[in-house]
């Protein structure tokens, strides 16, 4: 996404076309707060506290993280898909929590007991161990710059008084940390979001949820592994397994109930969604025949098998 500029101004004289793939997930950047942590007491209690999750996404400028990272052509939101989508619990929903309002995330911060602050302004743990900092990790050399993004967010976050580390590292090692519970705030896309019934990373189903990993090995071995969800998530993973034998129509309307209450409690926090940047930035030559104006990107095809790709030709 960061080099369309170039991709653009280019086109011409390299004899191409820039194809621009929007997608219907809520937000390409999504921070996944980590329900069922429990390495550091402290940190567990405040990433459990809805008034602070909530100040967390009232703390993002999402409007300057699409300057930056969109370059203006995405939209600041939450998770929820695209109101054409069928499980969009409507317009309310996109912007829930995702305002740009330090005033009422600073408030939410003091009501939630965070009032005591160091010289530099940053808020103290409770436990007297120094400043509250959450961690926020990522894949390194992902398909967006997570890292990057987090980095800004952290910026943000220090006009509520909030600390914050990012680290980045090898795929299959931070698979390994997400699935052993030790990561507090993952940022990644918001994989399943257009699709909540195919790939709903959004919501703690399997051990390998980036939102609760140990929810999710509730979840999947029926109570008798992991931790017990607190009384909204279970709502929400019982309203998911029913829409799996419910009709067309239930199931609609318990995907936008699960969508609604997954937003207002800001289990996981939007950024900016509704583009191209995840898996829809694509240069085809202008020798290739067959080549599709629009080509399908959603969480569960992000590559261009869709377009049958064995039926383009040079022409």
């Amino acid at each position: 996404m960061q080099k369309l500029p170039v991709l653009l101004q280019n086109q011409q004289a390299q004899n191409y076309k820039v194809y621009l793939d929007t997608s219907d997930d809520g937000s390409d950047l999504t921070l996944y707060l980590n329900q069922s942590y429990d390495a550091d007491p402290e940190i567990a209690k405040w990433l459990q506290n809805i008034k602070v999750r909530r100040a967390l996404s009232l703390g993002i400028d999402r409007d300057e993280l699409n300057e930056i990272f969109w370059l203006g052509i995405g939209q600041p939101r939450t998770v929820v898909p695209a109101d054409s989508t069928k499980y969009s619990p409507g317009a309310k929903y996109a912007t829930l929590w995702a305002i740009h309002d330090v005033e009422q995330a600073n408030a939410l911060l003091d009501e939630a007991g965070l009032t005591r602050k160091d010289g530099a302004g940053y808020r103290l743990r409770t436990d007297g161990k120094g400043r509250l900092t959450f961690e926020i990790a990522s894949y390194a050399g992902s398909f967006l710059p997570f890292g990057q993004m987090s980095e800004a967010v952290r910026a943000q976050w220090r006009a509520i008084g909030i600390n914050a580390t990012v680290t980045e590292g090898e795929r299959s090692m931070v698979i390994t940390r997400l699935r052993d519970n030790d990561v507090q705030i993952f940022a990644f896309v918001g994989d399943g979001t257009d699709h909540l019934f195919n790939f709903p990373q959004v919501i703690p189903v399997s051990p390998s949820s980036y939102g609760g990993p140990l929810w999710g090995r509730w979840y999947r071995s029926k109570g008798q592994q992991g931790v017990e969800p607190d009384p909204v998530m279970k709502e929400i993973l019982e309203k998911y397994t029913a829409a799996f034998i419910a009709s067309d129509e239930d199931r609609i309307g318990l995907g936008k109930e699960i969508f609604a209450a997954l937003v207002d409690n800001v289990y996981v926090i939007g950024g900016v969604g509704l583009s191209p940047a995840y898996g829809g930035v694509r240069v085809v030559k202008n020798t290739m025949g067959n080549v599709p104006a629009r080509q399908y990107n959603g969480s569960d095809a992000k590559t261009s098998a869709p377009s049958r790709l064995m039926s383009v030709f040079f022409k």
